[in-house]
């Protein structure tokens, strides 16, 4: 297939800058043949692509630039997602030194474009003042709000859960929105803080202590925390890190600081639940983390009994002074929790889901089913299941068909999660992944996760499926981009920093590529796949003993074959390579024919590998789909056959 056959807007090739030579920008010097800018002795290089983007912006600085005409005259003939034009002015906003509170520079006209801000001229001016230094600056996605994938609502069976049951957390509800109320309070007032204190709106919400006689609250006290998270995170002026990340304290004991510092927040929410004589007292405070100060406590005691009759007074009042004192976006809802023990439910299949194990991940599967055959009603539940069934065949190395078959069933969950949630991102982040796995419709795919975007533009699961499209696409500072907006949210979560580190190895940062292996074997040492990963970089970096070591720790079994063959050669080791790569094909050639080719890639064994690439395309194993961003097939580029590989999978060829 051909790019324009890809499903690209055949695009003209773009206008050359009428001006090439030298120029000022500000205070920065312009250097177009050297893709570099300086100012005050100082230089920094930039990619080709951000510097045409940046010439554009000067040439056409009089009027805003609109995203569409961007991609058509600085991605011309290339199959891309208005994500790249995000990232990119992301990366030259963070060159230049600018800000999209106050810029100097570039100003986003929302819903219409970019203006280029600053004074152009023709050179240098005598005695120009150094620009700010460049500042890490988060990506924000500037994405239509008109959603483009409609769910397709589908007979739903509501639950009739007890009222005894539902009673536990239902008290908990009027207690988390009088904690939000002052919160929100607190955040206000520190957002009013000097520019020069970044994470003054941050706030990290740690599981909350069952303090029971009998230790019997606990799904009580994850309730709280739960429901403290999901409300926070969902008001745009705070940065709450992700249930993932929070919950990764549990049981441990560390100092605030040290807390605060690993969620990246400046505040901290910590607290307790005890359950006595039919009354359930729920304590919380707030405590600044860089000198530990105490700047808000509180405790609420509510009655065990009839609480349906006070519940909809306390709902009321918060929501009251919620409208009376914050924005205007707080809002409260009117749908009740999940009852107790299925909220204790969804906490276990969760945990099951995040081991990523083989064994955890048929686990999960089998919690949710549960869930949701009990709470129909759930679109939380209908999407957690929906992932489950995506990633469990995959962490089992099921068969191709398999996992297929486990994909539209993923799908139909997601369908029913949206039926009951038309906003929910993990519900669109498994269609997104399911179109690009298993019809790779790029483009279908990038209309779900735009979607996504405009429901919740900081969901990390959401993020995560946007990048793994932006790697497929063979888009790596993009994807880049998107990993690190997923680590700022869930900073724990052990996701992130394994695809940073696929991305760093084919890139050749291997120093940053081992970090985030060695990273991600931290927060998840016993997941699958993981030290298979440390040992592809430890290889690259001509460390192959210390690959050896490694291998035993490697919990999936072909990964560990995998690793026995690629350490071997590395250690010239060949008749044991030769034996190891021989089993594995006899055993694995129908299920891995995209690792095998890695293995024969590495192996400098380029006609067997493009055998094995044929088939992992053919059969549609979804370890062929990073073929432009992986490592191991980097040598074969100029190779015709890999262009046709491209057309098969309908990715575009970027020269």
């Amino acid at each position: 297939m051909s790019e324009g056959s890809a499903g690209a807007e055949s695009r003209k090739d773009p206008p050359a800058f009428q001006s090439p030579r030298r120029s000022q920008i500000g205070t920065w010097d312009v250097d177009p043949n050297a893709d570099q800018i300086s100012s005050n002795g100082a230089s920094v290089k930039l990619e080709p692509r951000t510097m045409r983007l940046l010439l554009y912006l000067m040439e056409h600085r009089d009027r805003v630039v609109g995203q569409q005409e961007l991609l058509d005259n600085i991605w011309a003939n290339v199959v891309v997602t208005p994500q790249s034009v995000y990232s990119t002015i992301a990366q030259l906003r963070q060159a230049l030194g600018d800000s999209t509170d106050s810029p100097s520079y570039i100003a986003t006209i929302p819903r219409k474009g970019y203006r280029l801000i600053a004074a152009v001229s023709a050179g240098p001016s005598p005695g120009a003042l150094p620009a700010a230094a460049p500042a890490p600056e988060t990506v924000r996605a500037d994405v239509s709000t008109a959603p483009v994938l409609t769910a397709q609502p589908q007979p739903v069976t509501l639950g009739t859960s007890s009222l005894r049951v539902l009673r536990g957390l239902a008290i908990v509800a009027g207690v988390v929105l009088s904690i939000l109320a002052i919160i929100y309070l607190h955040m206000h007032r520190e957002s009013q803080r000097p520019a020069q204190q970044p994470l003054a709106v941050s706030i990290g919400v740690l599981p909350f202590l069952d303090l029971s006689e009998k230790q019997d609250s606990q799904y009580l006290a994850d309730g709280v925390t739960e429901e403290l998270i999901n409300i926070l995170a969902h008001e745009s002026a705070l940065r709450v890190p992700a249930r993932t990340s929070s919950f990764y304290f549990k049981g441990r004991t560390e100092t605030v600081a040290a807390i605060a510092r690993q969620l990246k927040v400046a505040n901290l929410l910590e607290g307790s639940v005890r359950r006595s004589d039919g009354k359930i007292r729920v304590t919380a405070q707030l405590i600044r983390a860089d000198d530990g100060f105490h700047l808000w406590s509180e405790t609420y005691t509510r009655d065990g009994e009839d609480i349906f009759a006070v519940e909809d007074d306390i709902a009321q009042s918060v929501a009251n002074v919620l409208r009376a004192r914050l924005t205007p976006s707080v809002s409260v809802g009117t749908a009740r929790p999940l009852d107790s023990a299925a909220h204790n439910l969804m906490l276990e299949c969760q945990f099951y889901r995040e081991r990523n194990t083989a064994a955890d991940g048929e686990k999960a599967v089998a919690c949710f089913r549960r869930l949701v055959e009990s709470h129909t009603d759930s679109a939380p539940a209908w999407a957690g299941y929906a992932d489950a069934l995506m990633r469990s065949p995959m962490l089992s190395d099921s068969g191709i068909a398999a996992q297929r078959a486990a994909g539209v069933d993923a799908v139909d969950a997601a369908r029913r999660a949206l039926a009951l949630d038309p906003r929910s991102a993990a519900a669109y982040a498994v269609i997104a992944n399911y179109l690009r796995i298993f019809e790779h419709d790029w483009h279908g795919a990038q209309r779900a996760l735009e979607t996504a975007l405009s429901a919740d533009g900081n969901d990390p699961i959401m993020l995560l499926a946007a990048s793994s499209l932006a790697r497929d696409l063979g888009h790596l500072n993009e994807s880049i981009a998107l990993c690190e907006r997923a680590r700022i949210n869930d900073p724990l979560n052990f996701q992130p920093y394994a695809r940073l580190g696929e991305a760093y190895l084919y890139l050749g940062r291997l120093a940053d590529a081992e970090a985030m292996a060695r990273r991600r074997l931290d927060l998840s040492p016993n997941g699958s796949g993981g030290h298979m990963q440390l040992i592809s970089v430890l290889l690259a970096r001509g460390r192959p003993q210390e690959a050896l070591d490694e291998i035993d720790q490697e919990s999936f079994d072909f990964m560990r074959r995998m690793a026995h063959v690629m350490t071997f050669d590395a250690l010239g080791r060949r008749a044991e390579a030769d034996s190891a790569l021989a089993y594995i094909i006899s055993r694995f050639a129908d299920r891995q024919p995209a690792h095998i080719a890695e293995m024969l890639a590495a192996r400098g064994e380029t006609d067997r590998a493009f055998e094995f690439l044929d088939k992992a395309v053919t059969s549609g194993d979804r370890n062929v789909l990073n073929l432009k961003s992986n490592y191991y097939f980097r040598r074969f580029h100029a190779d015709p056959r890999y262009r046709a590989l491209l057309e098969r999978l309908s990715l575009p060829f970027d020269s």
